[in-house]
């Protein structure tokens, strides 16, 4: 799963990434960017988790 992150202000961080089709994107307040890009993959989880749930 390929995901952007920028700096949106200091301390702000956007993230953008795409599933099924459907562009999900969210921000995070952080000043550490390793952060950010955690809480992102962290989304991204939570998304994959509900697909698989709803396929079920």
């Amino acid at each position: 799963m390929q995901f952007s992150i920028r700096e949106a202000s200091a301390g702000e961080w956007r993230y953008r990434f795409e599933m099924g089709g459907k562009t999900i994107s969210g921000k995070t307040r952080t000043r550490l960017q390793l952060l950010a890009i955690r809480r992102a993959k962290d989304r991204i989880d939570r998304e994959l988790n509900r697909s698989a749930e709803s396929q079920s």
